[in-house]
């Protein structure tokens, strides 16, 4: 089974294959290198910044090199037009096509700092609990600026693409997007009086752990028209039993397509209708539309939302 990366707000997904990075390089930079960086800090006037954690962030120059940090920024780096100036990413890169050609600096236990500054970036990106606050101080204290956004929720995911694409030289076009990526959610919505489906989404099996309330795909479901069967267990992504998730009793139970094998999706299915006593419906989703925020978060939510109308997603 691939590993998934879970957090207490945003979660994020490694289901695509996972790109080799060498040893791990968490070493300090030569004296002369240092005296370089130190250099061009003063002359550039980097800029700290963390994006929705109470500071203040300076604006980035529209025009640099940009460097993500997590899959979901990588996405949502591209998706906003920045692309072209992306100069390094986070495996998995498995999206968009052109990401898997760039080189991994990073992955979801290794930040490889001495890489990241050969790449002279003008900042990097990143999502709240992806990487540890003493890795990211360390990028910092070396000159580069690192952008940190919360996913918690879907109104998060869009600050971030409206912010992203205003540091990057691409507003119009975030804000545009941000627009067409909301209308399509909207459409999605259940019509008034339209029943709502009890739902459970499983992300893990060993150990079993599913979205509980205030996690962003406790918002997923909400706007695909489901309610969360788990929205009374406080914790974001709790480790359940599955007499506990049989409690609940959701109709429908959705899986991440790629993170967990189907013999033991199904055979967990199986295992909580016989628990529950009544029809339990699988839905698979592939795993990097449903546990990866981004701008292709709006599709798992269109195929969640055809599923309830009775459409295959």
């Amino acid at each position: 089974m691939r590993r998934i990366r879970l957090f207490k707000a945003p979660i994020s997904s490694s289901a695509a294959r996972r790109r080799p990075l060498g040893p791990a390089r968490f070493r300090a930079a030569s004296p002369a290198g240092l005296l370089l960086l130190a250099s061009f800090a003063v002359l550039c006037l980097p800029f700290l910044a963390s994006c929705g954690s109470g500071h203040s962030a300076a604006k980035a120059a529209v025009h640099g090199r940009w460097v993500s940090l997590s899959p979901s920024m990588t996405e949502i780096l591209f998706a906003v037009g920045a692309g072209g100036k992306v100069a390094g990413v986070c495996a998995p890169a498995s999206y968009p096509p052109e990401a898997r050609a760039l080189p991994a600096v990073a992955s979801w236990d290794r930040v490889d700092v001495e890489a990241i500054l050969s790449l002279h970036p003008r900042a990097c990106f990143t999502v709240e609990g992806m990487q540890s606050p003493e890795v990211l101080a360390t990028v910092r204290r070396l000159g580069v600026p690192v952008l940190v956004y919360p996913m918690r929720n879907l109104n998060d995911l869009w600050r971030c693409m409206m912010d992203v694409g205003t540091r990057t030289g691409h507003g119009r076009e975030a804000g545009e997007l941000v627009h067409a990526l909301r209308s399509r959610v909207s459409a999605s919505s259940p019509a008034v009086g339209e029943p709502r489906l009890s739902a459970v989404v499983i992300v893990g099996l060993d150990p079993l752990v599913a979205a509980g309330r205030g996690s962003f795909l406790d918002g997923v479901l909400q706007a695909a028209g489901y309610e969360n069967a788990l929205g009374a267990v406080a914790e974001s992504y709790p480790a359940l039993s599955v007499e506990r998730v049989a409690e609940a009793e959701p109709e429908v139970l959705i899986m991440p397509q790629g993170e967990i094998p189907t013999d033991l999706g199904n055979a967990f299915a199986a295992r909580l209708r016989k628990l529950e006593g009544k029809p339990v419906r699988e839905v698979w989703v592939p795993a990097d539309l449903l546990v990866r925020p981004g701008p292709r978060t709006v599709e798992a939510i269109e195929a969640l939302a055809a599923a309830r109308r009775g459409v295959a997603p």
